[in-house]
């Protein structure tokens, strides 16, 4: 699973003769804590990756869970809006001709990182 966020200000920070990126979202503080340190690296032209720890990858976990569910208690409160609009019995079909259509698999993504201990 990943968590698309496109409201992140970014920054290019400069301090000085120092410069840095500011990465300034609620969801990454939930994640990285003040004062935790990761290894960032560069991805070429996709941009840079950072490394998490352990501690760190389980508060993601507990994110990517809680994000999940808000995610689906959105989806839950449109089908209720839908099901007063065109009723229940079709939202049922709907749902029926979804299930039997199945669902794609999810595609694993590659691993080809290290755990930073």
């Amino acid at each position: 699973m990943k968590i698309k966020v496109c409201d992140s200000p970014v920054y290019l920070h400069r301090i000085g003769k120092g410069m840095h990126i500011d990465l300034e979202h609620p969801l990454f503080v939930r994640i990285i804590e003040r004062g935790d340190r990761a290894f960032c690296q560069g991805k070429g032209e996709h941009g840079l990756f950072i490394a998490l720890n352990r501690e760190m990858i389980d508060r993601a976990d507990v994110v990517m869970a809680q994000t999940l569910e808000e995610r689906f208690q959105v989806a839950w409160e449109q089908i209720i809006e839908l099901a007063r609009e065109i009723g229940w019995e079709r939202v049922q079909e709907m749902m029926l001709a979804a299930q039997e259509k199945g669902v794609p698999e999810q595609e694993p993504e590659e691993e080809d990182y290290e755990e930073i201990p």
